[in-house]
């Protein structure tokens, strides 16, 4: 209900604009489609309010799974190179990072997947995430050029990296979830 009355807002003002625009800015040759009339110019400044209203960034809410909006006592956040050295490269742990920002959508769609993953292997699997924004340092320094980037390490060591959200089994594949433990078990 939110969005349609937002939308209607952008299509009600542009039309309004589109109308004094055409009453307004007469053009003399009648060919300019925002002023050549009133009726001619509200109709393309509601066309154009509605495409504006349809791209303007819609805010977040807590139940649309952005992880911006809910966060997860299940993952860990690393914003510095000391952080991720601690986290990562030091962890006993195989620990799945996620280099992710706050604005990517594919990033968010894959966030309820990772925090899933994360509780439900608890004590056996890390999940990392490092937010490229405000990480950028460490973004650099792991080559990250995409988002999400999704990095599997073991031992302190990385074994395997995917660039894209996957499904929850395409995610669960990646990780390797019970061999990527046995194998981090058995380095001890």
């Amino acid at each position: 209900m939110m969005i349609t009355s937002k939308l209607a807002m952008f299509v009600l003002v542009g039309a309004a604009l589109g109308g004094a625009l055409g009453y307004y800015g007469k053009c003399t040759s009648g060919t300019c489609p925002l002023t050549a009339n009133p009726w001619r110019g509200g109709l393309y400044g509601a066309f154009i309010g509605l495409m504006l209203g349809m791209s303007a960034p819609r805010s977040t809410s807590s139940t649309d799974g952005g992880q911006a909006t809910v966060p997860s006592p299940f993952l860990t956040y690393a914003t510095t190179p000391a952080e991720f050295e601690a986290e990562v490269i030091a962890s006993d742990l195989p620990v799945l990072v996620d280099f992710y920002a706050d604005w990517c959508g594919p990033c968010r769609a894959l966030a309820p997947s990772l925090a899933n993953l994360a509780e439900e292997h608890q004590g056996r699997l890390k999940v990392v995430k490092v937010n490229v924004d405000q990480a950028g340092e460490l973004a650099r320094t792991h080559k990250v050029s995409s988002i999400p980037d999704l990095r599997l390490f073991i031992g302190g060591k990385e074994v395997d990296r995917m660039v894209g959200a996957p499904d929850k089994a395409g995610l669960r594949a990646f990780a390797r979830v019970e061999p990527a433990i046995a194998e981090g078990s058995s380095k001890k």
